[in-house]
């Protein structure tokens, strides 16, 4: 979901908050970049002015820097966003140095006031010069028609992915808390027909489509909610749709014994599995669900479900937003995830890659 038309460091600068999801404040982003692709963003805080030495700042602006080379760096920008002058001037001239050493070419600016500072605002450029308007930047329209926004802060991402607030979580839970309906064993077919209602269009009501807001379709019902819980439960089935929304090349081998006919019949509508933009020919009345509303979808059913059941879904999310890019929700949902099960395996070793900017290879 990368953009196409980013043409200079300062329109850089403005499409940034989208791909993150919000506007980062007090923030040092790096971006990777592959060729003419944007590859792997990093954000971190920027340290206070006394709270780091300058043997801290070069370990972290290595650390930073090597995430970049992993992901095939060629050219590294940095970008400072503050909220006063100078604040970032050590941060970003360690990862500069560190960045020397590293790759071909590294860029530097710094964001302020709604003004573009490039290198830093260094003597030449101390003056800087107004940001471009988000509607005068192509790519910030393209990302807008993928259903990708820009909140205004990371907190509001995170309030996105907290379980157990939507109307019917104490009829879910109370279903929970019964035995099994004695309707035979749960199979993968029997939660492939859920899970191809959950993941449709109809899955999510019309003011949630491709903007993140909470908003389960009316199609799902209590019963369904029980039964996406279970499935997740069932690691097999959860592996299989993960493998099935998340495609990875290499991995052939190790999916073997997964019930993968069952996931893919479930994502039947998902259009980034195949590549057809109209989707495909097996879809419902010829429904599609981009990738966007999808993580709306199963952000809404999260909504639904009690907390002390959500690690595994959380886990989910956190796995389909880091494969596409998106970082600060992965961060946000694992969070979540082992705030409520702290030792939920999946989620421990997602978290490993994440913190490590490590990113399988899309099949």
């Amino acid at each position: 979901m990368a953009p196409t038309s980013v043409t200079s460091p300062a329109d850089l600068a403005v499409v940034v908050p989208y791909l993150l999801g919000f506007h980062p404040r007090r923030s040092l982003v790096l971006v990777a970049v592959r060729g003419n692709q944007l590859g792997l963003l990093q954000r971190i805080d920027l340290p206070e002015r006394d709270e780091a030495g300058e043997v801290d700042l070069e370990r972290m602006a290595r650390q930073l820097v090597a995430r970049a080379c992993r992901d095939g760096a060629s050219h590294i920008i940095a970008i400072a966003y503050e909220t006063s002058p100078q604040e970032s001037r050590r941060t970003v001239r360690a990862v500069v140095r560190s960045a020397s050493r590293s790759v071909r070419a590294v860029t530097s600016g710094v964001v302020r006031d709604g003004r573009w500072y490039p290198d830093g605002g260094g003597k030449a450029n101390r003056v800087g010069y107004p940001l471009p308007d988000p509607e005068r930047v192509p790519a910030v329209a393209e990302l807008i028609l993928e259903g990708m926004a820009a909140l205004p802060d990371r907190s509001d991402i995170a309030d996105h992915v907290i379980p157990g607030r939507g109307p019917r979580v104490d009829e879910v839970a109370s279903l929970l808390a019964e035995p099994p309906a004695q309707t035979g064993p749960a199979t993968p077919a029997r939660w492939a027909e859920v899970w191809r209602r959950v993941l449709s269009p109809r899955g999510l009501s019309s003011r949630g489509v491709g903007t993140g807001l909470h908003g389960l379709g009316a199609d799902i019902t209590v019963d369904d909610l029980v039964e996406v819980i279970r499935s997740l439960e069932d690691t097999m089935w959860r592996d299989a749709l993960i493998a099935v929304l998340c495609p990875t090349s290499g991995t052939a081998a190790l999916l073997a014994e997964l019930p993968l006919e069952a996931a893919g019949a479930a994502a039947c509508a998902c259009a980034w599995i195949t590549g057809r933009a109209e989707g495909p020919a097996s879809a419902d009345d010829g429904e599609v669900l981009d990738l966007p509303s999808a993580l709306s979808v199963l952000v809404a059913v999260l909504g639904e479900i009690p907390a002390e059941r959500s690690a595994p879904l959380l886990t989910v999310i956190a796995h389909l937003a880091w494969w596409s890019g998106s970082g600060a929700l992965a961060a946000c949902a694992l969070d979540e995830a082992r705030r409520h099960d702290p030792e939920y395996r999946l989620a421990v070793l997602l978290q490993g890659l994440v913190d490590h900017g490590v990113r399988l290879p899309a099949a």
